[in-house]
């Protein structure tokens, strides 16, 4: 039990949260169980009164992966197999790798061998966290190349709950141990990964949004023509037009009609007007796009907190004109 105290103590960010998969529980309804399978969830925020989630997780300082080696093998293994399994990784992660041997625990958990590493507390995004911890599941898998030290990539997630070492595991009275542990944390560069991962996911949501915002063009396109049919007769012009002030930079368009905004001129972004809160606005400009994206912004959300919009249409939103009032506004501004 001091073991897993002490394993415990240095896992724990925020608040630990026990739980038999159903309920949670508290440490006396923990530290004499034996009839529970008993799960672990470090940075839990305070206060909560029901499982977990990604959502509920403050801080992290580690993550853990998992290697199903009994099932993993077409061949029979035995418990004192696995438990022996972990020298022999440790053995080859220290000889051939320069990150994956800085691992601090190695835990038995029957068919699994859980492999800790810890770094630094820090906050995350879920889906951030999620990319960069499985890019190093990659780096593991690949440096194994063998089906049998292949990782479980379901582990990957903020939330994810783990045996408590000390407690039985109910499927088959095994008890959950720590093999080995050393005092050292990883050496992982999570900053650039963290980058290289949140890179993708903004990649990611800004197709998405992309998407939604071309099938929101395509009815907003209909209501224009609609509109401008009460006058202008020239429907060839009416188009050209309108592409004409959607070819102008949205950043611009931004900058007058939200002009305590300033843009950076970097591709993206507009600076806040609460530096001490966010040194950036939640909503952002697409050069690829021509266009203000919102991101989770009370400004340009129009009712949809992940929205994009061209420039015509944005005035036309921000200003709630009429198609013929959004031209006139362009001849004004930009002497369109």
């Amino acid at each position: 039990m001091e073991a897993t105290i002490n394993f415990l103590k240095h896992l724990k960010t925020w608040v630990i949260e026990f739980n038999n998969l159903t309920t949670t529980l508290s440490w006396n309804q923990v530290k004499e169980n034996t009839t529970d399978n008993v799960y672990f969830l470090s940075g839990v925020k305070e206060w909560l009164e029901k499982r977990a989630s990604d959502s509920d997780i403050i801080s992290k300082n580690y993550f853990c992966i998992d290697l199903d080696i009994r099932n993993n093998c077409d061949f029979e293994v035995t418990d004192e197999d696995i438990k022996k399994e972990w020298l022999n990784i440790a053995k080859n992660l220290i000889k051939e790798d320069g990150m994956l041997w800085l691992w601090r625990y190695i835990v038995f958990s029957w068919n699994w061998l859980h492999i800790y590493y810890t770094f630094p507390e820090k906050s995350f995004d879920k889906d951030v966290y999620a990319l960069w911890v499985e890019d190093v599941y990659k780096q593991w898998d690949e440096f194994w190349g063998d089906k049998i030290y292949e990782s479980d990539h379901a582990c990957k997630n903020l939330a994810r709950i783990l045996r408590l070492p000390w407690s039985i595991n109910q499927k088959n009275w095994s008890k959950v141990e720590i093999l080995a542990e050393q005092d050292i944390d990883s050496k992982f560069n999570i900053g650039q990964r963290w980058k290289a991962s949140k890179a993708k996911i903004e990649e990611q949501r800004e197709k998405e949004i992309k998407q939604r915002a071309e099938e929101y063009e395509a009815k907003m396109r209909i209501d224009k023509l609609i509109q401008w049919k009460n006058y202008e007769g020239n429907k060839a012009s009416t188009e050209e037009f309108f592409e004409k002030i959607d070819n102008i930079p949205a950043y611009l368009v931004s900058e007058k009609l939200l002009p305590q905004f300033k843009y950076l001129n970097n591709g993206r972004n507009f600076l806040s007007d609460n530096p001490k809160s966010n040194k950036y606005t939640g909503f952002f400009y697409s050069e690829q796009y021509n266009a203000i994206f919102n991101w989770w912004s009370s400004h340009y959300n129009f009712g949809d907190v992940n929205s994009g919009y061209s420039p015509s249409v944005l005035v036309k939103n921000q200003l709630w004109l009429e198609w013929k009032e959004v031209v006139k506004w362009f001849k004004e501004n930009f002497k369109t």
